[in-house]
């Protein structure tokens, strides 16, 4: 996958001290899972204030010399998923006193969440709009996010991020990475293999810089186990979601609306496959076209008969679920 073995590694509860608050080189990081103010974040500015965000009454809320204003509405009904994470840029970069908060919104659906992210740039009077950071058409769950800045200004937000999986029980950790002040971001997976988790129980996730090697440092802990689990981000090796080239199927990425449509792929490995339809902007409309069937090596093709499973004409996307990867085509109305 592109992450070496030699940078996945798995430590005691006893290297906390690496992980949550960290202070480096003038940057300052929120331990998402403060408990100050009940489920609030803090960060430091450059003046030495504390800045503080906090989601309840379905709102945002940021507080700075006393005084808490709304920043953005807010729908989050779950209660681990209720937590942002605030980070001041005190660097002398290009973005330097700016303030970004992020979090995870269930506006989309409770089981579509996606992790959102503002920014103040007059030490938190106004705020911009809120910036996606997670789309992906499949509508599946991205949530928890941790958030970092190093030393030359670029963000760093990690999240736990179930757009591989049709079926609930598995996550990946997805590192989403701005050099352009959270306006555009490059996303790279975390881990190695699949990541249990229960979704309703809260689970800790964080990111963390170690100045011995000067590194972003990933770290989760998967569900029924005592260790925690981290990996160093390198973006030369990592995992580069947006630039995958080992597809294990591969196929056009537009197909035209028909009573039946065929879909012509081409499988590099042997694979068990599912294929899900659903709708761009609706989150609660799927359609199961096959699940977990053996695709051999070679030619394919995959038959939707729209009559027979009830899909009206209308534009929809096909998702295909495989060996822990998710790729997709747009089905366009002619």
């Amino acid at each position: 996958m592109g992450i070496s073995k030699k940078n996945i590694f798995i430590v005691c509860c006893f290297i906390q001290s690496a992980l949550f608050s960290q202070i480096w080189l003038g940057v300052r990081v929120s331990n998402p899972y403060n408990k100050a103010h009940k489920n609030s974040v803090v960060c430091t500015n450059s003046d030495g204030e504390i800045n503080s965000a906090v989601i309840q009454n379905d709102s945002l809320y940021f507080q700075a010399k006393g005084v808490m204003q709304t920043v953005v509405p807010v729908k989050n009904k779950t209660n681990f998923n209720s937590i942002p994470a605030i980070a001041c840029d005190n660097t002398q970069g290009q973005f330097k006193n700016r303030i970004y908060i992020c979090w995870s919104d269930e506006k989309n659906g409770i089981n579509n969440k996606d992790v959102f992210i503002v920014y103040s740039d007059d030490k938190g009077k106004t705020w911009t709009e809120p910036i996606l950071v997670t789309y992906h058409p499949n509508h599946k769950d991205q949530f928890m996010p941790a958030l970092f800045i190093d030393e030359t200004g670029i963000v760093y937000v990690l999240y736990y991020d179930t757009q591989n999986y049709f079926t609930y029980g598995k996550t990946d950790i997805t590192m989403a990475v701005s050099k352009n002040g959270g306006l555009k971001f490059d996303h790279y997976q975390m881990n190695l293999t699949p990541v249990k988790q229960n979704l309703r129980i809260q689970t800790e996730t964080s990111l963390s810089l170690t100045t011995e090697r000067k590194k972003i440092i990933a770290g989760w802990k998967p569900i029924k186990k005592e260790q925690s689990e981290f990996a160093i981000f390198d973006e030369g090796s990592s995992y580069d979601l947006q630039k995958n080239n080992s597809k294990e199927i591969t196929f056009e990425k537009t197909i035209a609306f028909t009573p039946e449509i065929k879909l012509n792929y081409e499988a590099t490995t042997d694979v068990k496959l599912t294929a899900i339809l659903t709708k761009p902007l609706l989150a609660g409309y799927e359609k199961i076209i096959v699940k977990d069937l053996n695709i051999k090596k070679g030619n394919n093709q995959l038959l939707i008969d729209t009559k027979k499973l009830g899909v009206q004409k209308g534009n929809y996307v096909l998702t295909l679920y495989y060996n822990g990867k998710n790729d997709f085509a747009w089905i366009t109305e002619e």
